[in-house]
C-alpha cells in the first residue's frame, strides 16, 4: 500500500499419492516428501514411479520408485520423469536444465544411459513404445513445426514417423505399438 503496509501470504501446495494395491482392502498413502506426483504404475500394480518436485526434490526434481505395499521409496536420480519401460527395468527421464537428451535410469542395479536428441531444439514429452525397444518423442527441429520421432533405446538418430505438424498426446500408443491417434497442431 502507499503507506508502506504489506499483505503477505504463504501458500503451500502439496501433492499426495494414494493407492489401492492388489489384494489390499483400503487405500494406502504413498507420498514421500512434500510434492509427490505419480507418473506411472507398473503393469502388476506393485510399484509406482513418481516425481518429487518440492523442497525435498531439489532443483533437478527427484525421481523415485516405491512399492505400493508401502515400502520405502528409492531415489533413482533426478529430472522430469515420463514413465517406466514396459519391463519395469528403466525410468525414462529428461534433465530439468537440458531438454536435448533423455536419460534412462535403472530401477535396479546398473548404470544410467543417456540418449541424445540430436537436432531437436525443443521437446514436449516422450514415452516408451510397448515393445520397450523404442521411445516416442514429440519435439521440434530448429525453426520447424513439432513432429513425432522414434528413438531406439540402444542409440542412433531420431527417426521421423509422421509429417511435420502431426502430433499425438502422451500414453496413446496402441498396445501393439503400430498406431496412435493423431492431429495437426499449430506452431509451438
Amino acid at each position: 500500500a502507499p503507506d508502506g503496509r504489506v499483505l503477505l501470504a504463504h501458500n503451500m501446495l502439496r501433492m499426495d499419492i494414494s493407492a489401492l494395491p492388489p489384494g489390499a482392502s483400503e487405500e494406502r498413502p504413498l507420498s514421500w516428501h512434500d510434492h509427490s506426483f505419480a507418473v506411472d504404475l507398473s503393469p502388476d500394480g506393485k510399484r509406482v514411479l513418481f516425481s518429487e518436485s518440492g523442497e525435498a526434490g531439489g532443483r533437478g526434481y527427484g525421481v523415485y520408485l516405491r512399492g505400493t505395499d508401502g515400502s520405502p521409496a528409492v531415489r533413482l536420480g533426478e529430472g522430469h520423469v515420463y514413465g517406466l519401460s514396459p519391463d519395469g527395468r528403466w525410468a525414462l527421464t529428461a534433465p530439468v536444465d537440458a531438454k536435448t537428451r533423455l536419460v534412462l535410469l535403472p530401477t535396479g542395479a546398473g548404470a544410467s544411459r543417456t540418449l541424445p536428441l540430436e537436432g531437436l531444439d525443443r521437446f514436449l514429452w516422450t514415452d516408451f513404445f510397448p515393445d520397450g525397444r523404442r521411445i516416442l518423442v514429440l519435439g521440434g527441429l530448429a525453426g520447424r513445426p513439432l513432429r513425432l520421432f522414434a528413438l531406439d533405446v540402444n542409440g542412433g538418430p531420431l527417426q521421423p514417423i509422421a509429417p511435420e505438424g502431426v502430433v499425438t498426446n502422451p500414453n496413446t500408443i496402441s498396445p501393439d505399438g503400430r498406431s496412435f491417434p493423431a492431429f495437426v497442431a499449430g506452431q509451438v
